[in-house]
C-alpha cells in the first residue's frame, strides 16, 4: 500500500520522470521506469527506479490504531552512467516525499519523511542512490 502511492507520487512528477528510461509493462504501453518489485526485469533501461517497502511498529492515538513504515527509494543507473545525473533525481526523490502526504486506502492521515540520497554500488558495479523514508499513519476513524 505504501509503495503503490509512493509510485503515484513519482509517476505523477514529470521532473522525475523526463529524466528516467522507459519501459514496456503488461499494458504494452511504455511509462516511465518505476517498478515496485523486489528486483528491476533485466531487460530494462536505466536510469530507473526500484520502491522498497518494510514493515514497523504499530501505535497509535486516542484509540485511532495506526503504524509506521521504512523504507528506500533506489535510483539506478548503468555502468555508463554519470553519478552525478542519478543524484539530481535521487535530490528530485527526496525533495518530492519530505513531509509530503499520501493517499492510503484505509487511512486518514498518511505523511512521509525522507533523508538525504546515499550513494552505492551494486556487487556488478551499477552506480545507483538510495533515498530513505519513514511514513506516519492512522487508520480512518
Amino acid at each position: 500500500m505504501i509503495k503503490e502511492a509512493i509510485h503515484a507520487l513519482i509517476i505523477a512528477d514529470s521532473d522525475i520522470t523526463d529524466l528516467l528510461a522507459t519501459f514496456e509493462f503488461t499494458t504494452g504501453v511504455s511509462s516511465p521506469a518505476v517498478f515496485t518489485t523486489d528486483v528491476i526485469p533485466s531487460d530494462a533501461e536505466n536510469p530507473a527506479i526500484r520502491i522498497d517497502a518494510q514493515g514497523g511498529p504499530s501505535w497509535g492515538s486516542w484509540g485511532q490504531g495506526g503504524g509506521e513504515s521504512t523504507g528506500v527509494v533506489e535510483v539506478f543507473g548503468d555502468k555508463e552512467t554519470n553519478a552525478n545525473d542519478l543524484l539530481v533525481i535521487a535530490r528530485k526523490i527526496k525533495e518530492l516525499l519530505y513531509r509530503n502526504e499520501i493517499s492510503v486506502t484505509g487511512y486518514e492521515d498518511a505523511g512521509l519523511y525522507a533523508d538525504e540520497p546515499i550513494k552505492f554500488t551494486d556487487p556488478e558495479g551499477y552506480p545507483g542512490y538510495r533515498v530513505p523514508y519513514r511514513s506516519n499513519y492512522l487508520k480512518d476513524a
